[in-house]
């Protein structure tokens, strides 16, 4: 499920555990944090890969948070920090988050505690 803001911009995506049969991609290749799901069939390869050395321009942290047990509250915010939703994300349930406001976190680095976030 997308959840947006009032603007239409990606704030979130929460992946219930139910998924679609076979891979599903969430989010376009114009999306700096990719998002999909995979749901093969017994004995289903994926070909080895690597990916590339890319220099890739990042505006954004994305983070994306996978509930192995238990369940999780997520308040999410626009960029103007206006509450927008809250989120229960259950156990091997998954919420990507793009952009906006909320109260935890796992990201991609590098990180700079100083330059990456503000706090409301």
């Amino acid at each position: 499920m997308n959840i947006l803001d009032n603007e239409n911009n990606l704030i979130a995506i929460y992946i219930k555990k139910d998924i679609p049969d076979n891979k599903n991609f969430l989010t376009d290749d114009s999306k700096p944090f990719q998002v999909g799901t995979f749901s093969l069939p017994k004995g289903n390869i994926i070909e080895r890969h690597y990916h590339n050395s890319t220099i890739r321009n990042i505006e954004h942290t994305s983070e994306a948070l996978f509930v192995t047990e238990g369940s999780l509250r997520v308040e999410l915010y626009d960029k103007n920090q206006t509450f927008l939703k809250e989120i229960l994300v259950n156990e091997k349930e998954v919420i990507v988050l793009f952009t906006g406001g909320h109260f935890i976190e796992i990201k991609q680095g590098p990180y700079s505690e100083f330059e990456d976030k503000e706090h409301f």
